[in-house]
């Protein structure tokens, strides 16, 4: 899915840090590790796909999380008829969430919860979203917790710490959350195997 994505010249990459600006190359490097074939091998990219990534990249630094929601909902809005096309890249989530967290712990979680169902609904309606950079012992970690004893009925969160991955999606059952509680070290190609084993294509990787 995500090779057929950086291939299409017609994919509109979109990167919103959260942390201020970051260099091309590290979301160049991001979408270069998710690149892979059937076979489950890694697939170099060339250089004409590298400056398709490179040219179709809108870079956003919002000052906050409200603000970033603001974009999902234009992003959406934009490109309704071809929401398939779309990659959204969010990066440092945490370093946002902690942020609101030292402000009001309570309304950090309200707010966070909204952004990710926002996430949620976008991926459901067709775009890749990839969250990169979460840190598994972060305060990001302890707000997630806390957002799942309220809403474990909708969502479910789960941490595994090095590569992979905090995947969003539906409950038919009632989950008990285990949050950062494995140490695995994850591969690529145990990472491609954990993203794509299925059509879903909602996902946040650390």
């Amino acid at each position: 899915m995500v090779t057929r994505l950086l291939s299409s010249p017609d994919t509109k990459v979109v990167h919103i840090c959260m942390s201020g600006s970051y260099p091309e190359d590290h979301l160049q490097n991001v979408l270069k590790s998710l690149s892979f074939g059937d076979e489950k091998k890694k697939l170099p990219l060339d250089d004409k796909t590298k400056n398709t990534i490179l040219d179709s990249i809108w870079l956003a630094y919002p000052d906050d999380l409200n603000e970033s929601y603001e974009q999902l909902e234009k992003l959406q809005e934009e490109n309704s008829a071809g929401l398939s096309k779309l990659m959204i890249v969010i990066q440092d989530l945490d370093d946002m969430a902690e942020l609101y967290a030292f402000r009001d712990f309570t309304s950090a979680c309200a707010t966070l919860m909204n952004f990710m169902l926002k996430l949620r609904k976008i991926s459901q309606l067709g775009a890749t979203v990839i969250v990169t950079n979460i840190n598994h012992d972060s305060g990001v970690s302890m707000i997630f917790s806390y957002i799942a004893k309220f809403y474990d009925n909708k969502l479910t969160f789960s941490f595994h710490k090095g590569s992979i991955l905090l995947e969003i999606r539906p409950l038919t059952i009632s989950t008990e959350l285990q949050l950062s509680t494995t140490t695995l070290s994850i591969n690529p190609q145990t990472m491609y195997h954990m993203l794509f084993p299925s059509s879903e294509n909602a996902l946040i990787s650390t």
